[in-house]
């Protein structure tokens, strides 16, 4: 089959319902895709909630699949190996799919040629702070192998690879990712790509409302943007393994640009430093030294 959307879940059995009533939607009869859900040990009323749109959907290819060791890497891990389609798309469990969302991605497909993408991703409403989750860019943007991608250009939200990806350089790293504290598995797994040789873009009109639920200027917000710094230190620190001089370069530019008051400033950039060191020795303690791997 073409597609396998892919939705993992832990305890927000509501907001999946939204979602799940959007997907409803999208996934067209026309549209040769299955949908994977994976429970992430959810406690709350998550099953019942698949178990509703599996019975009022019984045409939909739906595998539901359950992985209990918490961690969104993990899940995504669980999400693969259940999966079977040419191109595998991710979404969040607090965001709606456009209505159109498969229509505009399988005219992409027929018009341009990639490995990988990603697409906007919108707020449910304009009192939500951007940091929560929200990615707009309004031209269709290539993005050429050995990129070394900037936190927030690509988001778990909205993002897809193709079978070839997942099975040259593998699953999510496990180490990381939400649930850990270094919450960027996304963008990582996007380098990865990159960095062997693939080729992505960016597709503005495939996208979906994120219901991130933190509103701006709310402690929510402060506390998500602390993380997503440290998050992004770590990730500086990842790349600079990875691509070794390259690497460097782009590390020495962001955190430049952070110095002289973009992108978040110095207030961002005294998080990135820390978290790269506590990566690092997270790193050590995990006896873990991150590589490109290509089978």
């Amino acid at each position: 089959m073409k597609y396998s959307l892919l939705i993992c879940t832990r305890n927000r059995a509501e907001k999946l319902a939204v979602c799940l009533q959007s997907v409803g939607t999208a996934l067209k009869p026309e549209i040769d895709a299955e949908l994977i859900l994976v429970d992430n040990g959810s406690t709350d009323a998550t099953g019942e909630v698949i178990s509703q749109f599996e019975a009022a959907h019984p045409a939909f290819r739906i595998r539901a699949v359950r992985e209990n060791r918490a961690g969104l890497s993990r899940a995504r891990n669980a999400g693969l190996e259940a999966a079977r389609g040419e191109l595998l798309v991710f979404t969040d469990d607090d965001c709606r799919l456009d209505i159109d969302y498969f229509v505009h991605l399988d005219r992409a497909r027929r018009q341009f040629e990639f490995d990988y993408f990603s697409g906007n991703i919108l707020l449910a409403k304009s009192s939500y702070g951007e940091l929560g989750g929200y990615l707009y860019k309004d031209e269709v943007c290539i993005i050429v192998p050995r990129t070394i991608h900037a936190p927030g250009h690509l988001q778990g939200s909205n993002m897809g690879f193709t079978r070839e990806v997942i099975d040259r350089i593998g699953k999510f790293n496990y180490l990381i990712g939400d649930g850990t504290a270094f919450r960027f598995e996304d963008i990582e797994y996007a380098t990865r790509a990159s960095l062997a040789g693939f080729r992505g873009i960016h597709l503005p009109e495939v996208f979906v409302i994120h219901d991130h639920g933190r509103e701006r200027d709310s402690p929510e917000l402060a506390k998500l943007f602390r993380a997503n710094s440290i998050a992004a230190g770590a990730y500086c620190l990842e790349a600079l393994l990875f691509a070794g001089v390259g690497g460097l370069r782009y590390w020495s530019k962001h955190w430049r640009r952070l110095y002289r008051g973009h992108d978040g400033g110095r207030p961002r950039l005294k998080w990135e430093l820390q978290g790269a060191a506590s990566f690092l020795v997270y790193l050590i303690r995990k006896r873990y030294l991150p590589r490109i791997r290509i089978e």
